[in-house]
């Protein structure tokens, strides 16, 4: 993968985790749960994060490796469970992922994203 689509990965991520932090914003549990809306709108953000993560560990295994506060395959695997098991999941790990995980991963993202651009200047 060159550095720019690591870039525009990393990018989409940390996109989408602002975006579902903004629509769960100011809820709790209960709340969350009574929204459709937002419960779906913040899985569609879990899955395009998933899916980011699987690409930089499919195509750029090695520049993963140098973040492993990540969660990586954490990520890849809530994205294969979105896709897969829809019907089974887990609101109360979502939730917590929503609260805690994706919180994190916006903290870790810009010096990752900052990383991948010093691999090519043109970014």
């Amino acid at each position: 993968m060159s550095a720019r689509r690591a870039v525009l990965h990393l990018q989409e991520m940390q996109d989408m985790a602002d975006w579902a932090c903004r629509f769960c914003h100011g809820m709790d549990r209960e709340q969350f749960l009574e929204d459709q809306k937002t419960r779906q709108a913040c899985l569609f953000t879990l899955l395009i994060i998933g899916d980011c993560a699987a690409r930089i560990l499919q195509e750029h295994r090695s520049f993963a490796e140098r973040f492993p506060g990540i969660p990586w395959p954490n990520m890849k695997g809530m994205r294969n469970h979105i896709v897969r098991g829809f019907a089974t999941l887990n609101v109360d790990t979502i939730w917590a992922t929503l609260e805690h995980a994706v919180p994190a991963l916006m903290i870790m993202l810009p010096d990752a994203i900052a990383e991948a651009a010093t691999e090519d200047p043109g970014i």
